[in-house]
């Protein structure tokens, strides 16, 4: 189970709890205790102290971007933050304070209700892998959450304020270890249907949320997307972390012309990595693991 660092503060100042050093939350508590005074002063600077809130969240996001961690943020007074990402081509998500200053979460991929009014809110990482390391994802949230038939190794991955136990609360979503031939979805379902690759270490499968249309998987980050994000959000969200994952096969298919002994993987076949196919995943992490065995080669991740 993670340790969970836990921020709290007040009008007397704050005060910093944490279950493990690292050097780099130092850094997340500086962003987060500089959004906390913008967000307690908007009353005395308006417009202009919420745009401050909105830099210092964004600053605090590129930190997280490449940490695992799991983090309070607690204020004196209820703010509204507001996730919205765009279709299309743009695939862009914009974060609003108090609906004030919205600002491009360039190269962050942030699951988050698309609306939250809360004092309080829970922030934490997981790495997205397919196979090798595309970005983390960062999941926000003010909820509570009731997890039904949720795996006891997936649990674990959840801080315990996030999870509700046996209280009533919160947000529904349904879990199967059962693919089948899940082709299409009930409409209004929140499901996850999945399985778990021994081989690549994660689970694989179809996500439905909301409407008839299935969203096939790789990665265990996947399914916490799932939960801690609206349908909306969702949607635009697996599209730009499907784009993302394309920028990061172009560095990886880069890197294997300088691999001398690379015949077991080709550039063509990473540049051609489809996230959403196990098939194509895996058949990259088998021939990475060839090059691995074969001693004197370099592997690819």
């Amino acid at each position: 189970m993670w340790g969970l660092g836990i921020v709290k503060m007040n009008k007397k100042g704050f005060a910093v709890m944490f279950s493990w050093v690292f050097s780099v939350l130092a850094g997340i508590i500086i962003f987060l205790s500089l959004v906390y005074f913008a967000v307690q002063h908007t009353d005395l600077f308006g417009k202009i102290s919420e745009q401050v809130a909105v830099e210092e969240l964004d600053i605090a996001f590129a930190s997280l971007k490449s940490s695992l961690i799991g983090t309070t943020l607690e204020l004196d007074k209820p703010i509204k933050l507001e996730f919205k990402c765009g279709g299309g081509t743009d695939f862009e998500e914009k974060l609003f304070v108090n609906g004030i200053a919205g600002k491009t979460l360039r190269g962050k991929i942030i699951f988050a209700p698309e609306e939250s009014n809360s004092y309080k809110f829970n922030i934490f990482t997981l790495d997205w892998n397919a196979p090798f390391k595309i970005t983390n994802f960062i999941f926000l949230t003010d909820k509570h959450y009731n997890f039904i038939d949720l795996p006891e190794v997936l649990r674990n991955k959840i801080p315990d304020n996030i999870k509700s136990g046996t209280q009533n609360i919160g947000v529904n979503f349904e879990f199967a270890e059962d693919l089948g031939t899940i082709n299409s979805c009930v409409y209004g379902d929140k499901k996850v249907y999945y399985k778990y690759d021994d081989k690549l270490e994660e689970y694989y499968g179809k996500i439905c949320i909301g409407d008839t249309n299935p969203y096939p998987f790789v990665g265990t980050a996947f399914i916490f997307a799932a939960i801690f994000s609206d349908q909306n959000n969702f949607k635009c969200l697996y599209d730009l972390a499907v784009e993302k994952s394309k920028d990061i096969a172009k560095i990886y298919a880069k890197k294997l012309e300088n691999i001398e002994c690379r015949n077991e993987l080709t550039k063509e076949e990473v540049e051609g990595l489809d996230v959403k196919n196990l098939y194509n995943v895996g058949i990259i992490a088998e021939r990475n693991d060839n090059l691995l065995r074969r001693g004197e080669c370099e592997s690819l991740y």
